[in-house]
């Protein structure tokens, strides 16, 4: 009589050790879902795209999809779809996803509908590539509607303006508390970015996508910006490594066009701005950047502390106080209390990026332990935020004041004297000027001018130098170097050099206090 052979059904398992629990073959087998379970050939050629979906959607329990060695052909964005749900290959060349359409899109994203979040997901040791810019992605992982996941990615998009890693704020659900490593590659046009969160909409609470870890992010390359973050709060990058970046390594509050704009109607004072046109809602504005943008006082960026119907109130005082000839526009701070710590720019003198761009309104935005180099005619830090309250070096900021008692009328005094090529108030090491502030211990009779030159052999002849001018009247005056002007000061001249010039009509019984504040490396 013949045998019958035993079906997995029938055959039992049991696992090594003490305590362990008989199984059958079948169940064993079912603890692994791989895509090649549902079809899925993995050589680069078929199009294995409603194969790996169908893995995905093959139980509605936690599960991890395996993508076992091989080179998955995709045309079309594999969606999560649920939470628990985790795609594992066996590594960045390993198992890789090579999304093939000339349309673009996305390789993969979270749940279908945009307003949907899912949690605890993860996509881990795969690499999302593809060589031809033509049928390159748009977007290689779309984390906008994913949260308390992890992500270990490889991802190259060579498609112009293609992005690696996107995300926007959804409805205040999502993205946050994700934790996101990778290595990220552009194309030889380098218009690609890195890592792109987006304004979305928003029902309260801080700006998204916020909360999120980056990092480390070993080696970013022939990127135009490796982070663009227009939009987002409490987000940690750290451990980030670039090389040849063609525009940014970071981007900050980048915002295509203004949340309002207009002409003031005048009758401005060192902290108030007008416009009679407006009926803004009350507050709307807080902690917004208003930048003159014409006009009088043209170039100045300020945050707004609050406002009126029809006028802004800014922290810091005016450099030049603006007037009705005055144009401006406001953009609302949506990328704040965001930190980086430990940021690698290198190997980038042709293509003259800027290390930091700032636009208006970032704000309260620390940078530490930072190894800058190789910029060519890129900037440090391109600060436009209008925020006094970033900071941009490793070893924070440093405060001097100094109190100059009653000048008398048309006197000119040095509180810092030149002596030759060198002098002043030294300061070793590296430093960035943030800005001077000048106070006076009541309404002046006549203006006062404060020059603070760092560098230079005669006043105003410093790189930069910065003037604060209290006008007749009025008891504060605030200074802030342009966009271009936050140049590190190194070498042989650190010298701090301030000098104050008074009115005819000044008031002999006036007196002046004066900060001035830096941005310190250490020597």
């Amino acid at each position: 009589m013949p045998m019958t052979k035993p079906t997995s059904e029938q055959v039992t398992f049991l696992a090594a050790g003490s305590g362990a629990t008989q199984r059958t073959v079948l169940d064993k087998l079912r603890d692994v879902v791989s895509v090649k379970d549902f079809g899925a050939v993995g050589d680069g050629v078929a199009d294995d795209t409603a194969a790996i979906q169908a893995a995905i959607d093959s139980t509605a329990n936690p599960i991890d999809v395996v993508f076992p060695q091989g080179t998955y052909k995709t045309t079309a964005t594999i969606f999560l779809k649920r939470s628990n749900v985790r795609l594992v290959g066996c590594g960045y060349t390993t198992s890789q996803i090579v999304f093939t359409n000339a349309a673009g899109g996305t390789v993969i994203a979270g749940a279908v509908s945009s307003s949907s979040t899912i949690t605890y997901c993860g996509v881990l040791n795969i690499g999302l590539s593809n060589s031809d810019a033509a049928t390159s992605p748009s977007i290689g992982l779309d984390i906008t509607t994913m949260s308390y996941s992890e992500f270990d990615v490889r991802i190259q998009v060579r498609r112009a303006n293609a992005v690696c890693i996107h995300g926007q704020g959804n409805n205040g659900q999502s993205p946050y508390y994700n934790r996101i490593r990778a290595i990220l590659f552009g194309g030889v046009d380098v218009t690609q970015t890195g890592i792109l969160f987006a304004e979305g909409s928003w029902s309260g609470g801080s700006n998204g996508p916020n909360a999120n870890i980056i990092g480390p992010v070993a080696r970013a390359a022939s990127l135009a910006t490796v982070v663009d973050l227009q939009s987002g709060t409490g987000n940690f990058f750290r451990d980030i490594s670039g090389e040849a970046i063609g525009d940014h390594y970071f981007r900050l509050n980048y915002r295509a066009s203004s949340d309002d704009a207009g002409t003031s109607s005048g009758s401005n004072t060192q902290v108030t701005f007008n416009d009679t046109t407006k009926s803004w809602t009350v507050n709307a504005y807080a902690n917004a950047c208003v930048v003159i943008t014409g006009g009088t006082g043209s170039g100045q960026s300020r945050l707004i502390q609050s406002n009126t119907a029809t006028q802004l109130t800014v922290f810091e005082p005016w450099a030049t106080q603006p007037d009705n000839t005055s144009t401006y526009s406001i953009f609302l701070s949506k990328c704040r209390a965001n930190k980086i710590d430990g940021l690698r720019a290198e190997g980038t003198v042709a293509l003259n990026p800027d290390a930091i761009s700032a636009f208006p309104g970032a704000d309260l935005i620390e940078i530490s332990n930072a190894e800058i180099s190789s910029l060519g005619t890129g900037l440090y830090v391109r600060d436009a935020s209008g925020s006094v309250r970033n900071s941009w070096l490793s070893c924070g900021k440093v405060m001097e004041s100094v109190v100059v008692t009653t000048p008398g009328n048309s006197a000119t005094v040095t509180v810092y004297p030149r002596s030759g090529a060198i002098g002043g108030s030294r300061v070793s090491g590296t430093f960035y000027p943030e800005w001077v502030r000048v106070t006076s211990d009541g309404a002046l009779a006549d203006s006062a001018t404060v020059t603070l030159d760092f560098g230079g052999g005669s006043a105003g002849a410093g790189t930069p130098s910065l003037v604060a001018v209290i006008p007749a009247g009025s008891s504060q005056a605030m200074a802030i170097p342009a966009s271009t002007g936050k140049t590190s000061i190194a070498g042989t001249n650190n010298g701090v050099f301030l000098q104050v010039q008074t009115g005819a009509a000044f008031g002999a019984a006036r007196s002046l206090t004066i900060t001035w504040c830096i941005n310190m490396y250490p020597a």
